[in-house]
């Protein structure tokens, strides 16, 4: 986001959804274009894997795309599965258990950048924010499991979300 503007979780979570409905049509056009590309037969790609042909750059732009759209497929899902209302409804109990550890360490990274009052609400510190108890836990680590993610007001006000 650009110019500090805020968003609540319902918006942010809107926009997700609209960005990972974009990743789709990104594909789809890479998809087409991967279509029309003249691709080496069996015998030509095993001779470029042997080294005894160039490899054209047809067959190199077709790895490429490959790849790409197998990024973006993996983004565009990551994405529509955060948001999915399943996800959004066991978060608390997904964090409790300590099943966020990749979430944790982005958090930690996005308050390392130096603007920790704009990110996540629930722990401005940037301490650890798993609950005592939990696999991941830091001494002192909080978070309020009686509102949860969804209900907290300073989450609902956060622009990061």
């Amino acid at each position: 986001m650009s110019g500090g503007q805020r968003k609540t979780v319902e918006e942010a979570v809107r926009q997700i959804r609209r960005v990972a409905g974009q990743l789709r049509e990104t594909r789809t056009v890479l998809d087409r274009l991967q279509a029309v590309l003249p691709a080496p037969s069996p015998e030509e790609l095993t001779a470029m894997e042997r080294g005894e042909r160039p490899i054209t750059a047809e067959a190199y732009l077709l790895g490429v795309l490959q790849g790409a759209t197998s990024k973006l497929e993996d983004v565009e899902n990551d994405l529509r599965l955060a948001v999915g209302a399943k996800a959004l409804a066991r978060l608390e109990k997904d964090w409790q258990r300590g099943r966020l550890a990749d979430e944790r360490e982005w958090i930690q990274s996005r308050c390392a950048r130096g603007k920790p009052e704009e990110s996540l609400r629930f722990n401005p510190s940037c301490s650890s924010s798993f609950p005592a108890g939990s696999p991941q836990a830091g001494p002192g680590s909080t978070i309020n499991t009686k509102t949860g993610p969804r209900k907290s007001p300073e989450m609902t006000s956060n622009p990061h979300l």
